[in-house]
């Protein structure tokens, strides 16, 4: 027969044993991955990929703020060169191929949808490694995603993602006289709300033309699904165990302690 006293000492151990569990998973490294693909026509930055913040900036800018942001939000932070030089933008009047939708944007000029822009790249052409970057604040312990589109022209572009020491990196298509949009998706999973991520986006190869190279347009931050749940097994003997899901494990132990047997 198990007295009360055992079954406190078994709650006891469970509770140990389910803190050390969580608190193991809590100090594990974020992670973090890049993907490259071909964009899409059109996307929805309010209710979809830029549910956490969104950000683009327009072909003739002469600053590093964006054009256009999500109004409240400021997880996206301003452009900077990588290298050595200054941000620029182009006359041209190129776009890209997909468009962007909105409602809830700062700008009161701005109007949607919105064909993608070129967007800023650096002042020094024709020269692997340089580039634009920026940082994204991490709104969520969870894992979220970010996605950055941008162009590359007579060349290829790389986009470098970072966050801790932990990076991965993914590669454009070859562009020609004719630019190139990529979309770069970034998966993020970080230790703990606020961490840092630093996207920087660089002419990784310049092909056999003149004035290579690459642009970033646009950015977002999904968080609409940002909600990670883990399943905890604690055995409490070689024929029972308590099964329980972090989100709610700390504060509650839904099992029947009569089938409790030790061993």
């Amino acid at each position: 027969m198990t007295t009360r006293k055992q079954i406190t000492n078994i709650l006891t151990i469970a509770v140990v044993a389910i803190t050390f569990l969580l608190v193991s998973g809590a100090a594990s490294a974020a992670t973090i991955s890049v993907t490259a693909s071909a964009p899409a026509s059109a996307y929805d930055l309010t209710t979809v990929n830029g549910v956490g913040d969104w950000a683009y900036w327009d072909n003739d800018l002469a600053g590093a703020a964006p054009l256009n942001s999500k109004i409240g939000a400021s997880l996206i932070g301003d452009l900077s060169v990588v290298g050595a030089g200054e941000l620029r933008s182009t006359t041209s009047a190129d776009s890209t191929a997909y468009s962007f939708t909105f409602t809830d944007g700062t700008s009161s000029t701005e109007t949607s949808p919105r064909s993608g822009p070129i967007g800023m790249f650096h002042t020094v052409l024709d020269l692997v490694g340089k580039g634009v970057q920026l940082d994204v604040v991490s709104p969520t312990a969870d894992a979220y995603t970010i996605y950055l589109w941008s162009a590359v022209f007579q060349g290829k572009s790389t986009l470098k993602a970072t966050i801790g020491a932990t990076n991965d990196s993914a590669q454009s298509g070859l562009a020609g006289s004719a630019r190139v949009s990529t979309l770069y998706t970034i998966e993020v999973d970080p230790d703990t709300v606020g961490e840092t991520v630093n996207l920087q986006l660089t002419l990784s190869y310049d092909g056999a033309g003149t004035s290579a190279h690459t642009s970033l347009g646009g950015i977002a931050v999904d968080t609409a699904s940002a909600t990670v749940l883990e399943e905890i097994v604690w055995y409490s003997s070689a024929t029972t165990n308590i099964t329980m899901n972090s989100a709610w494990a700390k504060s509650t132990v839904d099992t029947d302690l009569t089938g409790i047997v030790l061993v």
